[in-house]
């Protein structure tokens, strides 16, 4: 069998973006985890985040920053088809349903504003440290570097996004955060605890997925974009992980 790696990194990457709109359109959400508030969206972003890292891999660090750059661009037009649904005149009949749909979407709006400010930064820093911890491991390791990558940009992350989704941006526009604020560290904490979790936890769960993808893809690509093969080649990993 044998993959064109167009065809892989067009997959990966709508694969990246359908969980990159989930996380954002789910993660006001809060469920209890052992007592610690943690976002339903936790479980697409790490889907997001373990996607870019299977292209980084493989592919180097260039291709993680035009994801991010996509990415954007998708949160951008979701914002702006949200804002267009949520301002459409309703029909007589449907008060009761636009008012339920304010909810859902105008705290997606809250996380998604949020997520352009953290986003960037985050996904910037991932790729920037897979790469560096891939160089100073000499491309070994893997479970180590997929914890520490996502322990310390999920702590970014948590402190930039909670903040902004749960309470600034909301309590701007709306009048009210979406969690009241005596419940702040409650939220930041489980924001900061699933960090933790996260890398040590999903991190190694993910481990064997990412240890059985990134290699099976390497055996089956066939190269069909001019210019790609070296960075491939330099990204190649030697010996056992």
């Amino acid at each position: 069998m044998r993959i064109k790696d167009s065809t892989i990194i067009m997959s990966i990457t709508g694969f990246y973006l359908t969980s990159l709109i989930v996380a954002n359109t789910t993660a006001g959400k809060l469920f209890d985890f052992f007592g610690v508030a943690v976002s339903a969206g936790a479980f697409a972003y790490m889907a997001c985040l373990s996607s870019s890292d299977i292209l980084v891999d493989i592919y180097g660090p260039k291709i993680g920053y035009k994801l991010v750059a996509i990415g954007i661009g998708m949160n951008l037009a979701v914002l702006g088809f949200y804002q267009i649904a949520l301002h459409l005149p309703i029909i007589p009949g449907q008060e009761l349903i636009q008012q339920s749909f304010e909810t859902v979407f105008s705290s997606s709006t809250s996380v998604i504003i949020g997520s352009l400010c953290s986003y960037p930064i985050t996904e910037s820093f991932e790729t920037f440290f897979w790469k560096k911890l891939k160089t100073a491991t000499r491309k070994k390791h893997m479970w180590f570097r997929n914890a520490m990558v996502a322990i310390i940009s999920q702590f970014i992350d948590a402190t930039i996004f909670f903040n902004l989704a749960f309470f600034v941006v909301p309590s701007l526009l709306y009048g009210k955060p979406l969690t009241p604020f005596t419940e702040w560290w409650q939220v930041m904490e489980g924001a900061w605890l699933y960090g933790l979790w996260k890398g040590f936890f999903l991190g190694t769960l993910d481990y064997p997925l990412l240890r059985a993808i990134i290699p099976w893809l390497r055996r089956h690509r066939v190269s069909d974009i001019q210019g790609l093969e070296s960075t491939v080649e330099e990204e190649k990993w030697h010996g056992r992980w």
